[in-house]
């Protein structure tokens, strides 16, 4: 039996407008939990590769641009492969890439959506990565709230409703309460929007983590290496005062 093809929503919505820009390689950020696939395709990184030494230009990255920060949402083999155009005799390691002015939800929307698309086949456990970037991305509601049921649901991400119907049962169980246990799902049900987490929380959380690994292995590194770590940790600290930082406001007693 065949796999079902993703189908494009029923709700018809606007389509990014995108545009070519020359942007700094250095200002895109990839923010992993964009990135639906669990990890990138050897084979797709060395095509790309192979494309690039054979003279053929690939096609542009593409960039969502949401409150000032450059967020990539379609290319991530490329950009392992360097299968980029870069700007000659520039200053600075300048690519060309589309950029759309997204909002968070299209953001999310657009980075799950573009790996439905590739060449490269979605394993099972990315298409429920798909599904959750669908519902963050608020795609499970109509103009007007309604919900889709987990029918429609799967019909847009390419999978069984019997799947997507447990897959929200395990990762949105608010969400699978007010939908309804039924195959079908209730369309019509009420549901307020998701707690907000937003991509700045995401990304900080992501640091915060980073953080947290490097403490834990240190006792474990030699001294050469914790030696490297601190000077790209001063480097890091240099990029975040560049950046622009701000003392929180004390906790009020």
């Amino acid at each position: 039996m065949s796999r079902a093809e993703p189908k494009k929503p029923s709700i018809a919505v606007a389509e990014p407008v995108w545009r070519e820009e020359w942007i700094q390689l250095n200002s895109i950020v990839m923010h992993a939990p964009l990135q639906v696939r669990r990890r990138l395709d050897a084979g797709a990184v060395k095509r790309y590769r192979d494309m690039t030494k054979a003279g053929s230009e690939p096609p542009p990255i593409k960039v969502g641009r949401h409150d000032g920060q450059n967020f990539l949402v379609d290319g991530w083999h490329r950009v392992e492969a360097d299968a980029l155009v870069h700007l000659k005799d520039y200053e600075g390691d300048t690519v060309k890439v589309l950029v759309a002015d997204l909002s968070e939800a299209q953001v999310r929307w657009e980075a799950a959506k573009a790996n439905m698309g590739h060449g490269v086949p979605l394993k099972a456990a990315e298409y429920r990565n798909v599904l959750k970037a669908f519902i963050k991305a608020g795609k499970h509601r109509g103009p007007r709230g309604a919900l889709m049921s987990y029918r429609d649901i799967g019909e847009v991400i390419g999978k069984g409703h019997t799947t997507v119907r447990g897959w929200i049962e395990k990762d949105f169980p608010k969400l699978f309460r007010q939908m309804g246990g039924s195959d079908g799902g209730n369309p019509n049900a009420e549901q307020p929007p998701l707690e907000p987490y937003t991509l700045a929380d995401e990304l900080r959380d992501e640091a915060m983590r980073a953080l947290d690994s490097i403490v834990t292995s240190l006792k474990g590194l030699t001294p050469a290496v914790r030696w490297e770590l601190v000077r790209q940790l001063d480097a890091a600290r240099q990029a975040a005062i560049e950046c622009g930082i701000k003392e929180p406001e004390p906790e009020p007693f």
